[in-house]
């Protein structure tokens, strides 16, 4: 304070003068960043060019901005519904927005960016959406529950001849089968420990299980449900496929990236394929000459050439892909992908990636297709629900509020069967 006074008294009026202009100079700097703030990049979107009434259709959107601010994006939806800002994300980051029409009908959508200062770009170009109404002519109501024995239900399948579900669960040695006939819940049945997928032979008198804890194939009468035969295997057992004719069996052996193929005649191991990436999941083409398999670390799909037993080919998925299944006809593979890039459809003919529906749904599982091929119905291991595809469109056409479970959704001609906890949806037609 003395220095202060000392100061004043010499200086006097002039040491005001600076004191005022370096606090106006730092409210004018403080105004001219604001100023000279720039806007962001006009965004970036992409969605799908069709929809369906009442089914969340997913845009995704992104930006930059020249100072790396924080980024929040609106869309206008070309509908009457009131434009919200998103949350900020980083610059350069993709955000994904759902929207529900409830009129169908051609809509342009686009979308603008605004800095977390509040800085806005301009509209982006339109993208055209048609949205109309379908008829369902799919299973798409709850007609029933099946109460299980246990409240971990994991994975279901359906015997070829449809006379029995199987359901196995998620921390336990059993599956559990049930009569569709009369729906009537049978004993349970140990099989070893952690049950992990399930397949039907073609005649429907066996049902081959992984057992990944017990490292082992189990080979279920389906007559008496009766094990009749256990293949030792070497490491964790995930998904299987058998050949159309029943012969075969291949089994994904996750830790030694390799399938194991197992001879059903005398259930003995007669070779293997080596794949150089961890295998998930596999299905078969309805000729019997080719085999799918999902592989996690690398990204792809396996195309196994079935009469020599070798890695022919392999798909760039681009995320991490999970099940898969053959359309009935053999044309499409249809594949699912974590953690958010939806279902990719793969054409046989020259395995290349056709269309990728992004569906509303994240944390994507296991995909089943109906019979006659025209809808694929996809499960989330979150709880989105059950997304149902129209395969020759390529479109999310409903969302069903019974998917949520770890694993198995199987149609089974007009009715699906999905595992919930301790009990099992089931799925028909409305009337």
């Amino acid at each position: 304070m003395k220095n202060l006074h000392s100061l004043m008294k010499r200086y006097g009026k002039g040491l005001l003068v600076c004191l005022a202009a370096a606090v106006g100079a730092a409210v004018m700097l403080g105004s001219t960043c604001s100023v000279f703030n720039k806007a962001p990049t006009v965004p970036v979107i992409s969605g799908p060019s069709a929809g369906v009434v009442g089914v969340p259709v997913t845009f995704k959107a992104t930006a930059t901005d020249p100072e790396s601010d924080s980024i929040a994006f609106q869309f206008d939806w070309g509908d009457t519904t009131t434009k919200v800002w998103s949350n900020l994300i980083a610059p350069g980051e993709t955000t994904s927005i759902a929207h529900t029409y409830s009129d169908a009908g051609t809509f342009s959508v686009k979308a603008k960016a605004k800095d977390a200062k509040g800085k806005e770009s301009g509209w982006c170009a339109a993208e055209s959406v048609r949205i109309s109404v379908i008829e369902r002519d799919y299973p798409d109501s709850l007609v029933g529950d099946i109460a299980l024995p246990y409240d971990d239900a994991r994975a279901t399948a359906v015997t070829a001849d449809g006379q029995f579900l199987y359901v196995a669960y998620a921390e336990s040695d059993f599956v559990t089968p049930i009569r569709l006939q009369d729906r009537t819940v049978l004993p349970t049945v140990r099989v070893g420990f952690i049950p992990y997928d399930m397949v039907s032979s073609p005649s429907g008198d066996h049902m081959y299980i992984t057992c990944s804890a017990a490292h082992k194939l189990c080979v279920l009468r389906t007559q008496d449900n009766v094990v009749e035969a256990d293949v030792q295997l070497s490491d964790d057992p995930k998904g299987l496929a058998v050949t159309p004719d029943g012969r075969f069996i291949y089994i994904c052996i996750w830790n030694e990236e390799r399938l194991v193929v197992v001879r059903t005649a005398d259930n003995t191991i007669v070779d293997s394929v080596r794949l150089g990436d961890v295998p998930k999941y596999a299905a078969v083409a309805p000729s019997g000459s080719t085999l799918y398999v999902t592989m996690g670390a690398n990204g792809h799909v396996g195309v196994v050439d079935l009469v020599t037993n070798t890695l022919v080919d392999s798909v760039s998925m681009g995320q991490f892909p999970q099940s898969l299944v053959v359309s009935p006809n053999g044309e499409h593979v249809y594949v699912t992908n974590q953690p958010d890039s939806g279902l990719a459809v793969i054409r046989t003919a020259d395995n290349a990636v056709v269309a990728r529906v992004n569906v509303h749904a994240y944390d994507l599982g296991p995909v089943a297709v109906t019979p006659d091929g025209k809808y694929v119905f996809v499960t989330s291991r979150r709880q989105d629900g059950m997304c149902v595809v129209d395969a020759q469109t390529n479109t999310e056409v409903d969302s069903l509020p019974y998917g949520f479970g770890w694993y198995g959704v199987h149609p089974d001609g007009d009715t699906v069967y999905v595992p919930r906890l301790n009990l099992v949806h089931v799925l028909g037609r409305r009337k």
